[in-house]
């Protein structure tokens, strides 16, 4: 039984046990439009649309969260998000989204660890404090995402697209970064302890009391700023 029935089963259950109404002539539960006649029957059709918009907007939240996740198998499922949705410590460990459109939407606390988002889309999207251990991002795309204080620890992010990013004070030790795009990042006070950044460019970014301890920089465009390691200082 769809949602839309089973808010009808609800209703004509509640209103013959407790109301006397007219049959109405028209209705549209999914858009809460339509005709009726009796004012008894208007006050209950206006508690239905309301329950129905809630219940849309619950059947939204549910769609999202089967994205993936260890408690969905993890399937493939990329329904469009919308924006400025929000998934605050939802949990998508070891999630399946290659591809998937993720932009604009506020992921706050959230667990992606071992998930696999190769050519994935955070473009704009708030990932403050997510984890992404282990979680593979190969090609993704994070420009002008905000992941202050997020765990990348591990994290394989190779030819990623990071202009514009906030990783002010994330942990990236031992992340792979080879060929990614940091034009203009902020990695102010990041932890870069033995990461990868083999071909990476650093253009403009900004490295203030960032740690490259054991970081590998061959062949990368180190431009930067307020570092030893740049060039720019």
């Amino acid at each position: 039984m769809n949602k839309v029935n089973l808010v009808v089963v609800l209703a004509i259950t509640f209103v013959t046990g407790m109301l006397t109404f007219s049959t109405f002539a028209y209705a549209d539960l999914s858009t809460c439009s339509g005709t009726a006649n009796g004012t008894t029957w208007e006050e209950v059709w206006t508690a239905l649309c309301q329950l129905q918009l809630e219940i849309n907007e619950l059947q939204v939240q549910v769609d999202t969260i089967q994205i993936g996740g260890s408690g969905t198998g993890a399937g493939i499922f990329c329904p469009p998000l919308p924006t400025g949705a929000n998934l605050q410590q939802a949990d998508f460990s070891a999630a399946n989204l290659p591809a998937c459109d993720l932009s604009n939407a506020d992921f706050t606390d959230a667990d992606f660890r071992y998930a696999n988002l190769q050519n994935a889309n955070l473009e704009n999207s708030n990932l403050q404090s997510v984890d992404f251990t282990g979680a593979i991002l190969i090609g993704a795309d994070l420009s002008d995402a905000d992941l202050n204080g997020a765990n990348l620890r591990n994290a394989n992010f190779q030819n990623a697209d990071l202009r514009g990013v906030d990783l002010t004070y994330a942990f990236l030790e031992g992340a792979d970064f080879t060929g990614a795009i940091f034009t203009d990042a902020d990695l102010t006070g990041a932890d870069l302890t033995a990461a990868n950044l083999s071909g990476a460019d650093l253009t403009g970014a900004d490295l203030e009391d960032a740690n490259l301890s054991g970081a590998i920089t061959t062949g990368a465009k180190l431009n930067c700023l307020n570092h030893a390691k740049c060039k720019t200082k």
